[in-house]
C-alpha cells in the first residue's frame, strides 16, 4: 500500500509539473505573439507603399514569415493535443488500477 502512495504522489507531482510548465509556455507564447503583432503593425505603419522596393520586401517577408508562423502554430496545437492524450491515458491507467482487486 505504501508503494501505491509513493507512486500516486510521484504521478501527481509529474502531472502538476507538466501543468505548470504548460501554462508558463502558453503565457510566454502569448506574450511573444503580442510582441510580434506589435512589430508587424509598426512595420506596416512605416512601410512606404509608393516605393516599389518596400512593397517587394513586404511581400517577401510575408512569403517567408507566414508559413513559418503557421507551422509553429500547428506544432504547438499538436503538442498540446498529444500532452492531453498522455494525461488522459495516465488518468485511465490510474482508474483501472483502482478497480482491479489486489
Amino acid at each position: 500500500m505504501a508503494d501505491d502512495t509513493v507512486l500516486d504522489n510521484a504521478r501527481q507531482r509529474a502531472l502538476d509539473d507538466m501543468d505548470y510548465w504548460g501554462r508558463a509556455t502558453n503565457w510566454f507564447l502569448a506574450l511573444a505573439g503580442i510582441a510580434e503583432i506589435g512589430l508587424g503593425v509598426t512595420f506596416i505603419c512605416l512601410l512606404d507603399f509608393s516605393d516599389r522596393l518596400h512593397v517587394v520586401l513586404f511581400f517577401a517577408v510575408l512569403t517567408v514569415y507566414v508559413p513559418i508562423v503557421l507551422v509553429l502554430l500547428t506544432l504547438w496545437c499538436n503538442a498540446d493535443r498529444n500532452a492531453a492524450r498522455i494525461l488522459r491515458a495516465v488518468e485511465l491507467l490510474h482508474k483501472e488500477s483502482d478497480k482491479t482487486p489486489g
